[in-house]
Formats: structure tokens, sequence, C-alpha cells
């Protein structure tokens, strides 16, 4: 029995210096591919954007919140009307004189002005009367009580609708003041007060001396 290997003869239709082709299989591309390759193109998009989302509002991230507070200021205090020079100077004041005096509403009117009033008019009433009195009209009662505090006068009143001072005096005018005998004679006690140093006696009038009289001497 004979131990050779026997030597294949090459094929005489064979091409050995011809490379071997191998053929690809290309992927399907009809409607079958597109019909499973679209819904995970939008299923990655989605997840994509979810992510992004978490991400800016957790995990980790800055929030920046704004607290809108409304603050209510303190009322600033209302200033009593009537009280200092500015409110006297916007009172107008009728200055009528019921005492029978002449000058005495002229005196008080100047008194008046020399306080801070400036919008002061002075007259006489219809009629004595036999005290003093201070009226105003419809919402003029704080201003009332402000000329009546300054002059030392008494408390004032509402004016009647028929009281005649009230067409006497001018219809702009707030507060009507109406000296009568009081204001009078406080304005004579006043003039007749004696200056001070000068107590007991006129003011600038000598003083009159009368010497003793002589004693009688023994008859001789």
């Amino acid at each position: 029995m004979s131990t050779r290997t026997r030597t294949p003869e090459p094929d005489a239709g064979f091409d050995w210096d011809e490379p071997v082709r191998v053929r690809r299989r290309r992927p399907p591309s009809g409607p079958s591919a597109r019909r499973f390759g679209l819904p995970i193109v939008g299923a990655a998009l989605c997840v994509g954007l979810l992510v992004g989302w978490v991400a800016s509002s957790g995990g980790g991230g800055t929030t920046t919140v704004t607290e809108t507070r409304t603050v209510t200021a303190p009322a600033a205090a209302a200033t009593p009307a009537g009280s200092g020079a500015a409110s006297r100077a916007s009172i107008p004041l009728a200055v009528l004189n019921a005492s029978g005096e002449s000058g005495l509403a002229g005196r008080t009117a100047d008194e008046a002005r020399a306080l801070g009033y400036a919008q002061v008019s002075e007259g006489n009433a219809p009629a004595q009367e036999n005290a003093d009195r201070v009226l105003f009209r419809a919402g003029s009662a704080a201003q009332a009580r402000q000329v009546a505090t300054d002059l030392g006068l008494p408390t004032p009143a509402l004016i009647a609708s028929g009281d005649p001072v009230g067409a006497a005096a001018d219809p702009e005018d707030q507060v009507i003041v109406v000296l009568g005998p009081s204001s009078a004679r406080a304005a004579d006690e006043a003039a007749a007060a004696p200056v001070d140093g000068e107590a007991g006696g006129t003011v600038g009038s000598p003083e009159t001396v009368t010497p003793p009289a002589d004693s009688a001497g023994p008859a001789e």
C-alpha cells in the first residue's frame, strides 16, 4: 500500500489569480424601514428633551424665586386745622363791634392781623349785644376754635340760619367775631393799666406835696 499523498490537479476552469468577491446584503429601504425608524427617532428626541428639562429645573440647578411683598406705609398724621401762622392766614375772619364803643372792632382786627390772620374784615354788628360771641359757618368749626383761642373769646357756636349777624358779614367769612360789652371793658382795663414801676399814680403826672403847717409859738 503506497503512503504518498496525491496532489490535486488544478481545475482548468478556475482562475486562481482572480480575487473572490463577497456579496453584501443591503438593508431594506422600503416602507417597512421608515415605519420602524421614524418612531425610534421621535422617541429618542422626546427622551432627550425630557432629560434636558429635568437637568435645567432640578438636579442641583439654581432656582430663582421672586417674592413680591406689598407694604402699606402708615398714613401721615393729619395736621389739625387752625394750628400755626400758615393756617391762620387762610382763615377768612370778620370782626363786628356790638359793644357801642367806637374803634373796638378795629383794635381787635389789628390784634388778629398781628397774630398772622391775613383775611380780616371789620365793621359794626346789626345791633348791640350783651356778650362776646364767636360764630362759624358749616365746616369751619376748627378754624373758629383757633380764633377763639388766639383772641381769648368764648367757645364758638354754629351760626343759626336766621341770625342777622350772618348777613352783616361777608358770605366768604368762615368765622365771625361779635364783640360785646365784655370786650369793651377788657379794652378799657388794658388801657388804664399802670406801667410797671409807676403804680399808684398817673403816668407822667408830678406828685403834689403839702408842707406841714407851722406850729404856733407861745404868746409873749
